[in-house]
């Protein structure tokens, strides 16, 4: 509602979403907004006309005025965002979070086939828009703004460089105990020795030091070309203000372990969404879709005058090669670190990531801090939903993302399939 003083706005979900759409303030000559109120506001905002009135030295005789320039009304915008699957993630983000004791968090659910983002929740979350919210974290969304360790998440694409090469194949065989020498470390998580690994079970297993071991065949500028082709180390082109680009530095400053750090996801920073809008590329073929968060642009009459059509980046993966990212992702899910994200009427998949969280301004780790994430995908075969949650610093066993980001997941697609239609009729 627009009159010449004031300009307002009615919000019909009330907090669901906020920290995404942000908000809009007009105090008298200044207006404040955060979020896409404040990003899209070139859309948005319009512009004022001017005007000459004219009048006598008798204040009550008005003569009349002249337009000299018409105002421009603003237009709008129909978004990609699903309310209700806005609200799933909200709801089920904020018990996950008080479960495990966490001090952060997100979700972030994408279309694979467009690249669109349907919903971004992030904690702490806004529960009401009435009265006044002291702690402004409320209005920033982690999906967009908090860059992180991926973990062994990464392994995805770690696995997507080291095929493409052909630096190794499904049969290649490393016995998966540990690495030492020459400066280099790695061992898996809690000490398993699991002997001899292809690469299957290595997937599944989650060995970082099978992956330590097999990296070792691909040059570092062939592994570093096709993390940046996946799009990390970039800001992508979603119009939210204060996205980080992550951390992918150049061989040049690589130390002698960085390949192997990075392979494990470690030695490198993401956004959720960056990482989510590359699993879309393993979901849907090989194909890097840039966000889309604008469906159509309308007039001030409510007609559309364009239509945001989805925008393929790049080819980065073969159709094969995704076809067998999906059944590894499928195994993580049957038999390996994430079946706490199984569901018992639909065939899912994906990865879990748990990576030590680095102090603030420090090269070293924060001990006992972790970072657990889970990358989706539903249903595994023709994927119609990414889905990326992430907690942070989840307390004792939870640290662990089989315990904490990987049931998050499956709560989600439960209430995705009592409430909505997203997965309607999915095999």
């Amino acid at each position: 509602v627009t009159t010449d003083a004031t300009c307002s706005r009615i919000y019909p979900t009330d907090g669901v979403g906020a920290s995404l759409i942000g908000f809009f303030r007009a105090d008298h000559d200044t207006s404040h907004a955060t979020g896409l109120e404040f990003s899209l506001d070139g859309y948005l905002a319009g512009r004022e006309g001017l005007a000459r009135r004219f009048m006598t030295a008798n204040p009550r005789q008005k003569l009349g005025r002249v337009v000299l320039e018409d105002a421009t009304h603003g237009q709008s915008l129909v978004l990609t965002l699903d309310s209700d699957l806005q609200a799933i993630c909200e709801s089920r983000l904020r018990a996950r979070v008080a479960a495990t004791g966490s001090v952060g968090g997100s979700v972030l659910v994408l279309d694979p086939k467009t690249g669109d983002v349907l919903a971004a929740a992030s904690w702490p979350l806004l529960e009401t828009r009435k009265g006044n919210h002291p702690d402004g974290a409320v209005w920033n969304n982690r999906t967009f703004t908090t860059q992180y360790a991926p973990g062994t998440v990464f392994k995805i694409f770690t696995t997507a460089a080291l095929l493409r090469h052909g630096a190794i194949d499904t049969a290649t065989v490393y016995l998966s105990d540990k690495v030492k020498g020459d400066g280099i470390y790695v061992r898996n998580d809690r000490n398993h020795k699991y002997g001899n690994l292809g690469l299957m079970e290595a997937f599944t297993k989650s060995s970082n030091v099978w992956f330590a071991k097999a990296v070792a065949n691909l040059s570092a500028e062939e592994f570093y070309r096709d993390l940046k082709d996946f799009g990390f180390g970039q800001q992508t082109a979603a119009p939210y203000r204060a996205q980080p680009a992550g951390i992918l530095n150049p061989p040049k400053r690589w130390s002698g372990r960085s390949k192997q750090t990075i392979a494990i996801g470690q030695e490198v920073a993401v956004t959720s969404l960056q990482l989510g809008l590359a699993v879309c590329s393993a979901a849907n073929g090989g194909e890097l879709f840039a966000p889309r968060m604008i469906r159509e642009v309308r007039d001030d009459r409510g007609q559309v005058i364009e239509k945001v059509r989805p925008v393929s980046l790049r080819r980065v993966m073969t159709s094969p090669l995704t076809d067998l990212l999906r059944k590894a992702m499928g195994r993580v899910v049957t038999e390996g670190t994430g079946v706490s994200a199984g569901q018992d009427w639909l065939v899912v998949g994906g990865k879990t990531g748990t990576a030590q969280k680095r102090c603030e301004g420090d090269s070293g780790y924060t001990p006992g801090a972790y970072i657990a994430s889970f990358a989706g995908l539903a249903p595994l075969d023709d994927p119609r939903l990414v889905v990326v949650t992430v907690l942070d610093q989840p307390r004792g066993v939870y640290h662990y993302a089989a315990q904490s980001a990987a049931p998050l997941f499956r709560d989600i697609i439960g209430d995705v399939r009592r409430s909505t239609d997203w997965l309607t009729d999915a095999p």
